[in-house]
């Protein structure tokens, strides 16, 4: 119910109670009530006017859930890949006279 728990409502609810007074509660729950029904109509008819506008197209649009671009999720999905396995790069052709490669800075 709209992330609103069991104390927060009692709350809400004794707060009502005591602005508006006990007299006027049932006509002031009567109107919540009405304004209710009528954004869940409004709500339900938008809901109907664009399924039969889009039609099948409503269902590519699910496919474009920015949720499907979160980093977190694509370095998971990139972790669970196989790694392709290394070729080995053959080594260059060396000349059998020559002396063998010396690196002054490895020593």
């Amino acid at each position: 119910m709209m992330g609103i728990n069991g104390p927060e409502f009692l709350i809400i609810a004794v707060l009502v109670l005591l602005v508006v007074g006990p007299e006027r509660l049932p006509e002031v729950a009567k109107q919540g009530a009405t304004w209710l029904k009528k954004i869940v109509h409004y709500i339900r008819d938008a809901k109907d006017s664009l399924t039969s506008e889009f039609g099948d197209e409503i269902g590519e649009l699910k496919d474009l859930d920015p949720r499907q671009y979160d980093p977190r999720r694509i370095v998971q999905e990139a972790m669970r890949e196989p790694r392709p396995k290394p070729t080995p790069m053959p080594a260059p052709p060396r000349d059998p006279e020559a002396p063998p490669p010396f690196d002054s800075e490895a020593t």
